[in-house]
């Protein structure tokens, strides 16, 4: 392919290779091409290869905030500044490439009691489950999720210490949770269980189609765990996530989340793994949800 431009939009997305590739098609006399991103991590490779080198690749750079566009009506704006908070208000909203760290669910442990409610409102009710190795746990949460995506209502969570237990009595355990959230919140539509681990999957189908025909299996999706924080994070801040007093374990994974401070993946956003915080139950309740991540993530 022989290009004279190429357009690059949301190019933060995109992979390096790609775009190394584009521009190198760019062989017409006087070809040009255009970016466009919200800014992420300052050490992505967009930003060190580009931003950071506009005089030696002779680029004009315009940074731009939300306030720059025109098109948004005072009252859209300041839904997007409640939508967002911490890191992602100061990458989507002010434009600037700052770094993930720190707690990660501040508003929520700030704010705690005004996310608990008696009365949940929710149309259909899914499960995640998240398997743990033999120093860890299973963890599971139910999550009540409206038609409409208006609200998200974490319903009840559980770990379960995976050292000792047989994939028999594992399976026996997630039934058990299953019957009291239905005892308690009425019928569970599917569970979502991590993807990586197809045995116990199986073994899950098989509980299932015994003790609660009604219930679909599917593999969790695994969308980018930075997406499903900033759908978390959103939700929190236009409060439209709420809590049970069933969610004690979901409520600590809360507390406790933190970023890496030294990612694995230069450039990546990532939550501190270190047996530190519970992420598994953090995993599990983004499980029950995620399905709907881009529909959940709009302003309401």
């Amino acid at each position: 392919m022989t290009l004279a431009g190429i357009f690059f939009d949301e190019v933060a997305l995109m992979p390096e290779s790609f775009v190394e590739q584009g521009i190198a098609r760019l062989s017409i006399e006087g070809a040009k091409f255009w970016f466009n991103c919200n800014p992420r991590n300052p050490n992505h490779w967009f930003k060190l290869n580009y931003i950071d080198k506009i005089e030696e690749k002779n680029i004009l750079y315009l940074h731009f905030t939300m306030d720059d566009n025109l098109t948004l009506s005072e009252n859209v704006k300041g839904r997007y500044r409640r939508m967002f908070v911490g890191v992602f208000y100061k990458r989507n909203i002010l434009g600037l490439w700052v770094t993930a760290e720190g707690s990660i669910y501040t508003i929520f442990s700030d704010n705690k009691e005004r996310y608990y409610t008696d009365e949940p409102d929710y149309d259909f009710i899914q499960i995640g489950i998240d398997f743990g190795g033999n120093k860890s746990s299973h963890t599971l949460v139910a999550s009540g999720l409206k038609n409409n995506y208006s609200k998200l209502t974490a319903l009840m969570s559980e770990r379960i210490p995976a050292t000792g237990m047989t994939p028999q009595q594992l399976y026996e355990k997630i039934g058990d949770f299953i019957q009291k959230v239905q005892n308690l919140f009425g019928q569970v539509s599917i569970l979502y269980p991590d993807s990586a681990e197809q045995t116990l999957i199986n073994g899950i189908k098989a509980m299932i189609e015994r003790r609660f025909p009604h219930i679909l299996v599917r593999n969790s999706i695994k969308n980018e765990i930075i997406d499903r924080i900033r759908c978390t994070t959103s939700l929190m801040a236009s409060f439209r996530f709420f809590m049970t007093h069933y969610c004690k374990t979901l409520e600590e994974a809360f507390e406790n989340a933190v970023y890496n401070d030294k990612p694995k993946e230069q450039g990546k956003d990532e939550r501190l793994d270190d047996g530190t915080s519970d992420i598994d139950t953090l995993d599990a309740f983004e499980y029950s949800f995620e399905k709907y991540l881009k529909q959940y993530s709009k302003v309401a």
